[in-house]
Parts: C-alpha cells; sequence; structure tokens
C-alpha cells in the first residue's frame, strides 16, 4: 500500500517534467511571403493551433486589424497560448529568423526576390525545412511572345531560386500548390474547434457573388484530391471565370483551409 501511495507523485512529477519539456521543444515557426495576406493568416493561425512556436511577419501598426480577421478579439502583444506572436520592427523578425526551425512561404500567385531570399537564408542557423506555398502549372511555365507572362515566368524563376538555395544550405523542400483560392473562414466550427479565419474575414468581401460562394464553400467543399508533383495546370482565365459562382468541387479550385492546414502538416 504504501510504495503505491508513494508512486504517485513519481508519475505525477514525470507527466507534469512531460507536458513542460514539449512547450519548451515546441518547433520554431516564421510566417512570410509576398503571397496572399489571407493565407499567411490562415497559415499562421493553424499552426499555432497545432502547438508550433509560431512567428508572423506583419506590416508596423496592423496587429489590430489582422488579429480581428483571425480571431475577431481586442489583440494583446505578448501572445498567447495556442496564438501566433505578430512581428513587425526589423530586430524582432531577425530575432525570431535565427530560432526559427521551419518557414512557411506564401508566394501563391508572387515572387520572393532573391536578396529577400538572401537576407532571410543569411540569418537562419537552427533552419531545418521550408514550405513554400505555390501554384498549380509553375514548374511548366514557358516565355510567351511580348512577355504576356513575365508574372507567371517569374514565380518559376522565383521558385527555382528557393529550391536551389534549399538544396545549398541543406534544408528540406516542400511545396504546397494550390489553384484558384475559395473560402477561408469562419473561425468556429463544431467543438469549438477553429478551421478559418474569423468572421470579419467575411466583412472584407464586398461583392455579394463572392461572399456568398465563400461562405458556401467553406460549409460544403473542404475535402481534397491530393496528387504528387505538379501534373495539373489551371484552366485559363475565361474558363475560370464561368466557375466564379460555383462552389462544386473543381480539379483546379483550391479551399484556403485545406491548403493552409497541409503547409502546416
Amino acid at each position: 500500500g504504501r510504495s503505491r501511495r508513494a508512486s504517485r507523485p513519481r508519475h505525477l512529477m514525470v507527466a507534469l517534467r512531460s507536458v513542460m519539456l514539449s512547450a519548451m521543444l515546441a518547433p520554431r515557426v516564421v510566417v512570410f511571403g509576398p503571397g496572399s495576406l489571407d493565407m499567411r493568416l490562415l497559415t499562421a493561425k493553424l499552426a499555432a493551433r497545432a502547438g508550433l512556436d509560431t512567428s508572423l511577419f506583419v506590416g508596423g501598426g496592423a496587429q489590430q486589424q489582422l488579429w480581428e480577421q483571425m480571431y475577431d478579439e481586442e489583440y494583446v502583444p505578448g501572445g498567447e497560448k495556442d496564438r501566433p506572436a505578430l512581428v513587425s520592427s526589423a530586430e524582432d523578425r531577425t530575432a525570431a529568423l535565427a530560432e526559427a526551425e521551419a518557414l512557411c512561404v506564401a508566394c501563391d500567385g508572387a515572387t520572393l526576390s532573391e536578396r529577400a531570399l538572401t537576407s532571410v537564408l543569411e540569418v537562419t542557423p537552427a533552419l531545418k525545412r521550408v514550405v513554400l506555398l505555390s501554384k498549380m502549372g509553375v514548374t511548366r511555365v514557358r516565355q510567351r511572345p511580348l512577355g504576356l507572362n513575365k508574372g507567371d515566368v517569374a514565380q518559376r524563376e522565383g521558385e527555382e531560386r528557393i529550391r536551389e538555395a534549399c538544396a545549398r544550405k541543406g534544408v528540406e523542400l516542400s511545396i504546397v500548390r494550390v489553384g484558384t483560392l475559395k473560402g477561408g473562414g469562419p473561425g468556429a466550427a463544431e467543438k469549438g474547434r477553429e478551421v478559418g479565419l474569423a468572421a470579419p474575414y467575411y466583412g472584407n468581401i464586398l461583392e455579394i457573388e463572392t461572399l456568398r460562394i465563400t461562405k458556401a464553400y467553406d460549409k460544403v467543399t473542404l475535402g481534397a484530391e491530393v496528387v504528387l508533383g505538379d501534373p495539373l495546370t489551371l484552366d485559363n482565365r475565361w474558363v475560370r471565370l464561368g466557375f466564379k459562382g460555383s462552389f462544386a468541387p473543381k480539379f483546379d479550385e483550391t479551399s484556403r483551409v485545406v491548403a493552409c492546414g497541409a503547409v502546416v502538416a
């Protein structure tokens, strides 16, 4: 009887130490990039909820507005459990990068400049992995006459730079490719589990049809078909325009919630 009673505090102490150790060892992640703001917000929210020590790079003075889109609550500097830190100053960004084990780089429809890439990789001694958010079909883009697709070409070249830089640094690279993005909120779901941005996110959508489709997409189109590599190509803009008012599953459309969940995974 005595030994059984005496063992309980030891078990409790081991459990407490285990919890404290896991909290101390939470991988540190930095979310940034020239891509969609909503994708950065959502990636940071899901990463923090997953238990990662997350820093999100934001512009100075934008914290309250962005926090409302993420959580619909007042922003309190210093961070909370399961919440990302919003980092704006150059000093704080450098400090976050110095301890980062992973980078989530949003480049959907945009290109990270060579200068920005170099400056980031130079100050990330603990870096182990980069997760790049990119677009479908980027690897097959070729220059068209008159530079009609120069933005797509620049994105392909930017992706190649990131791939080469990660190889030189000995860092793992994962790429999540998205098509036309839809959905993204709301935050609250069954059992209190948040899967998207908060309700104010919908307030930023000014077009009635887009708002209606976004809400419908978040309710019924949260599945995904995953393929390896970059085999899919986006339909041309006229075809995509024809599906603007649809929330039916389509091979070149992607849920923001699912895509950001894949980045975090």
